[in-house]
C-alpha cells in the first residue's frame, strides 16, 4: 500500500527528487523484559513480550507521566532504500510509517487525549513500533482517533498515513503562522 502511494503521488509526479534517500525509518524490535510484568518473552515463538517502544511509554500497564521517546535506532532496525548507505536496506521505495516515539515527540501522550496537534484526524491509524505480542496477537501502537498514541492488533482495520523524510537541501517558502504556514519549495 505505501509503495503504491509512494509511487502514485511522489515518483510519477518527479518529487521524489525532495525525498531523502538516506534517512530511514525504525522499525525498533528491542525487547524490554521490563515494561511489563507477564510480558517477558525474548521476542520469538509464542512467548509473550513487550518491546522497547512499550516501556518508554509505559510502566507495567499503564502510561508513564514521564515518557522518554528516543530518535536513536539500531542497524537491522532501520529500513532504508537499496541504494542507502545504511540500515538493512530493505525497502523498494523511501516511505514508511511514523513511529509511537515520532508521536510523542509531535505532541501525544499515552492516555491523553489530544485534538489539537498536527497527527489528530479522527481515525485510528497506524504506527511502524511495535507494542507486544500476547497470547496469539500481535499488536502495534497507533495513533488513536482521539490523538493519543494507543494499541491495536495488527489484524486490525485502521488507517494509514504515509511518512517520508525530506532532502536536506530542500528549501521551504512561508513564515509559519497561521496565515502563511511553512511550504515545501516544490508547492
Amino acid at each position: 500500500m505505501l509503495d503504491n502511494w509512494y509511487k502514485t503521488n511522489i515518483a510519477d509526479k518527479n518529487y521524489d527528487k525532495y525525498v531523502s534517500k538516506e534517512a530511514g525509518f525504525c522499525g525498533d524490535k528491542q525487547v524490554d523484559k521490563n515494561a511489563h510484568p507477564s510480558h517477558n518473552g525474548d521476542g520469538y515463538g509464542t512467548n509473550d513480550t513487550s518491546y522497547a517502544s512499550y516501556g518508554r511509554l509505559h510502566s507495567n500497564i499503564t502510561p508513564k507521566q514521564t515518557q522518554t521517546p528516543t530518535y536513536s535506532c539500531n542497524t537491522n532496525d532501520l529500513y532504508t532504500v537499496t541504494s542507502s548507505s545504511k540500515g538493512n536496506k530493505a525497502l523498494t521505495y523511501p516511505v514508511g510509517l511514523i513511529t509511537s516515539d515520532e508521536v510523542v515527540y509531535a505532541g501525544g501522550f499515552g492516555g491523553a487525549n489530544n485534538k489539537l496537534y498536527w497527527l489528530y484526524t479522527n481515525i485510528n491509524y497506524f504506527t511502524m513500533s511495535p507494542y507486544d505480542y500476547s497470547g496469539e496477537n500481535a499488536a502495534v501502537f497507533i495513533v488513536n482517533a482521539n490523538g493519543y498514541p494507543g494499541r491495536d492488533n495488527v489484524t486490525a482495520i485502521v488507517g494509514v498515513r504515509p511518512v517520508v523524510n525530506l532532502a536536506s537541501d530542500v528549501t521551504f517558502l512561508g513564515s509559519g503562522t497561521t496565515t502563511d504556514p511553512f511550504r515545501i519549495g516544490w508547492y
